[in-house]
């Protein structure tokens, strides 16, 4: 039996110092064709993390500074919105996720 390829966890540098929008957005992280989205009941965006960020596979998990997000779980995060792969930072590479609709996510979990 063949074992599921890892998810994509697409993330992008945040350096200190930088500003960042503090746009919230709350809705349920999904795992879809192996990329991460966040699925509000109207919509659903790419999540793109802050480097550093991590998927365990043990534990199944997105360990995202101190926190640990399980897809199927109920999430709240700040960060802006955009569209396309260029909106992320120039020559991003999405790896064939959707980029209709992208979630920068800051380096802070909001509430």
């Amino acid at each position: 039996m063949r074992e599921a390829p890892e998810p994509l966890l697409l993330t992008r540098p945040a350096p200190p110092g930088a500003v960042y929008h503090a746009a919230g957005l709350e809705g349920t992280l999904s795992l879809e064709d192996g990329c991460f989205f966040l699925r509000t009941p109207a919509q659903r965006f790419l999540l793109v993390f802050p480097d550093g960020t991590r998927w365990d596979a043990a534990g199944g998990t997105i360990r995202f500074g101190g926190q640990q997000l399980r897809p199927g779980s109920h999430v709240a995060l700040s960060g802006d919105t955009g569209s396309g792969a260029a909106f992320v930072a120039p020559g991003f590479d999405a790896r064939g996720c959707d980029t209709t609709r992208i979630f920068r996510v800051n380096p802070w979990r909001a509430g």
